[in-house]
């Protein structure tokens, strides 16, 4: 995320239907939030993920797992999303480029709509060159990948 281009962001939401509980996984969804609608430091946001959702071919958008599961978020299972970057470009309409001297950040996002509070889980860590890229947040050349 930046304050020019906003914020990447991954929402995984647990299955709110009947008979369902805090650790069932319902859906994944990649979001591009506008620095106008949110930014770091602010702890609140009107969102609404499934409104806010990337979609289309040219992202290459992979969700694991790809459909609601049950119990998923015990004993360390996670949710994730892998895409690929856009090319070089002065400035970008969605999702940004990132790579060297760039920030990421991990945040926890709670609720949605007019009541999405969200809130700061680690320090922002900068993109130091190809080295990190490739074994730490960003692997396999241009494609991104963020693990909750």
């Amino acid at each position: 995320m930046d304050n020019t281009n906003g914020a990447i962001c991954f929402a995984a939401q647990v299955d709110s239907a009947t008979g369902k509980g805090p650790t069932d996984f319902a859906s994944g969804y990649l979001m591009s939030v506008a620095s106008s609608v949110w930014q770091p430091p602010a702890n609140k946001a009107s969102l609404q993920p499934n409104s806010s959702s990337l979609t289309g071919g040219k992202y290459d958008i992979t969700y694991s797992p790809a459909a609601a599961t049950g119990y998923m978020y015990t004993e360390g299972y996670y949710s994730s999303v892998t895409w690929y970057q856009p090319k070089y470009a002065s400035s970008y309409s969605g999702v940004a480029r990132y790579g060297k001297d760039d920030y990421v950040g991990s945040y926890c996002m709670q609720g949605a709509g007019s009541n999405s509070y969200f809130g700061a889980t680690a320090a922002s860590v900068k993109l130091t060159g190809a080295l990190y890229l490739a074994v730490g947040v960003i692997s396999l050349g241009t494609v991104l990948s963020l693990a909750i």
